[in-house]
């Protein structure tokens, strides 16, 4: 055997053996296809920015951001998907099926709007912390003054300014809306 073809014979093989380790790496071998798993998501049917971890039997086997497949073996499982950004119940899990040589790629839609908080002290701009809720839990704490975008829902806030507390039940927010929300502090609530 000459030496230029030793050396192509020890590259294949050497290819061979490390294609099993990186994952979109062609084998020359010839082993099974890969499956790819992904998503599209769109936020009130706009393309939005989203991230996605993949779950087999309870544990995640790979994570990537919404188009950008992953490749993992042909099987069943569970796509968690995240849209940034927003508060609320930003989270969907579906349950896809990954097909070797194919790419399964489900849109998952969400309807988010916006929450802008306005306190007021004696009829002047103030400030004020927020715990905003939902089901009974604290999802974040906001500042008065900063629009916030949330999942279409219906919320709780509690806010406290200078030691002074008001308890806001119920604030819902639609599709797409934009909801300022004022609040005088300083005064007895109405």
């Amino acid at each position: 055997m000459s030496p230029r073809s030793r050396g192509l014979s020890v590259s294949l093989a050497l290819c061979t053996v490390f294609a099993g380790f990186f994952p979109g790496v062609p084998d020359p071998a010839g082993a099974q296809a890969q499956a790819h798993l992904g998503c599209q998501a769109l936020d009130n049917e706009s393309r939005a920015a989203a991230s996605f971890r993949v779950y087999r039997d309870g544990t995640q086997i790979a994570a990537g951001v919404c188009g950008k497949d992953q490749a993992v073996p042909e099987g069943s499982y569970e796509l968690v998907v995240v849209l940034d950004g927003a508060l609320g119940a930003s989270e969907q899990r579906l349950s896809v099926t990954a097909r070797a040589g194919a790419s399964e790629r489900p849109t998952v839609r969400f309807e988010t709007g916006e929450l802008l908080i306005e306190v007021t002290r004696e009829g002047r701009r103030s400030t004020a912390l927020v715990q905003l809720r939902a089901n009974g839990r604290t999802l974040a704490q906001l500042s008065a003054g900063v629009a916030t975008r949330l999942v279409a829902g219906t919320y709780s806030l509690e806010l406290e300014s200078r030691g002074e507390k008001r308890q806001i039940d119920a604030v819902s927010i639609a599709r797409g809306e934009r909801r300022v929300l004022g609040v005088e502090f300083g005064a007895p609530p109405k």
